[in-house]
């Protein structure tokens, strides 16, 4: 009984949108792309978002830290924003709510990209990064 009621009103509601599936917006990025130095930091764009902007997912391995195995910092998801040769981004974990932009240039093959070293400790920090498509 309850199924029915279910499609009974799906059926008459299905002008206002209630029951079609929502089309996810296309990400202008997409694919799993590897840091090319050491091959240890891995960007994960998605292909499809809901919600204002793309994001990604960026992997930098894990720490020990008092015996426990965390993720190292800045890893995570991130909101980003393709502009004229930047990149800019903004961390879910982080309580700065600003987008900050860096250098960002894709090669014509679009089989790796060069970006502005975001997401490494000062001490490590290098000026770009290229990261080459792996999927």
């Amino acid at each position: 009984m309850k199924l029915i009621l279910l499609f009974f009103s799906c059926f008459i509601l299905s002008g206002i949108d209630y029951c079609q599936k929502k089309e996810l917006k296309k990400s202008p990025l997409d694919g799993t792309w590897i840091e090319m130095k050491n091959r240890k930091d891995t960007i994960i764009f998605l292909s499809e978002y809901e919600g204002q902007y793309p994001h990604f997912e960026l992997s930098r391995g894990f720490d020990i830290y008092n015996k426990i195995k965390r993720p190292k910092m800045l890893s995570g998801s991130y909101d980003y924003i393709v502009g004229n040769n930047s990149l800019s981004v903004r961390w879910f974990l982080s309580n700065d709510i600003n987008f900050h932009s860096y250098y960002f240039k894709m090669t014509p093959r679009r089989d790796k990209f060069r970006v502005g070293d975001f997401f490494r400790a000062p001490e490590e920090k290098m000026d770009t990064l290229t990261f080459f498509r792996v999927k």
